[in-house]
């Protein structure tokens, strides 16, 4: 390949993609800038989609990176924040430096989107994770009381899990960057004990199943250690 190829090849579609992908941002910055800025990251990895998916259309390929993007966008913005000072200095040079920055900056994003990618593609295996109330231990019986600290951290093909009502404790992390999580029912009729971004990194509007004699106390705990948006059913 060549840094000319999107010319070469399927030159319209690539401009077509370009020109949809700046329309959305746009409308979507009517509303406010940082809706725009969101999905400015949504739809970021557009490029990567296309160039290894070149038979995708332009709403195929800003579908797609936005599902690759789902609980990563702010991990994308701090990733172009760490460049801000190597720009500056660059700057400094009359901006000759910024050439050697730049092309720094694009490979972390390109291995990011190459990391992001991986993930999904292993999350098409998933599985659902139901946690007993009890286990056995070298012949003994044990209850279950807590979910350590990252004990399921990073786990891309975990997409629902039930917790029992033994479990008092959810440490911290510990479903960080399961990025396949899209249900979690919690089977606790006291609301346990949460560490902190117990589950960020999970699925956009992730859905919480919850008793409704709690629910109030339920839903307080769970928006301080989940990304925004999550949806709360009652039992």
């Amino acid at each position: 390949g060549g840094a000319f190829d999107g010319f070469r090849e399927d030159f319209g579609g690539n401009f077509l993609l370009s020109l949809m992908m700046g329309i959305f941002v746009f409308l979507w910055s009517l509303l406010l800038i940082v809706p725009g800025i969101v999905m400015a990251y949504a739809y970021s990895f557009a490029f990567y989609v296309k160039a290894d998916h070149p038979e995708y259309d332009w709403r195929q390929c800003l579908d797609e990176s936005k599902r690759l993007t789902q609980g990563y966008k702010g991990d994308l913005f701090v990733l172009d924040l760490s460049f801000i000072g190597w720009y500056f200095v660059g700057a400094l040079a009359l901006g000759v430096g910024t050439l050697w920055v730049t092309p720094y900056a694009e490979m972390a994003k390109t291995l990011y989107y190459l990391e992001l990618s991986a993930r999904a593609n292993a999350a098409a295996g998933g599985y659902s994770l139901t946690i007993p109330e009890r286990v056995t231990i070298e012949g003994i019986e044990c209850k279950v009381k807590a979910i350590e600290a990252r004990a399921l951290a990073e786990d891309v093909r975990l997409t629902s899990v039930s917790i029992p009502k033994t479990v008092s404790t959810i440490g911290k992390r510990a479903f960080y960057g399961c990025s396949s999580l899209s249900e979690v029912t919690l089977l606790e009729t006291d609301v346990p004990s949460m560490g902190k971004e117990a589950f960020y990194g999970t699925a956009e509007g992730i859905t919480f199943n919850i008793y409704k004699s709690i629910k109030k106390a339920m839903k307080k705990a769970i928006k301080k250690v989940a990304p925004s948006g999550v949806t709360f059913v009652k039992m």
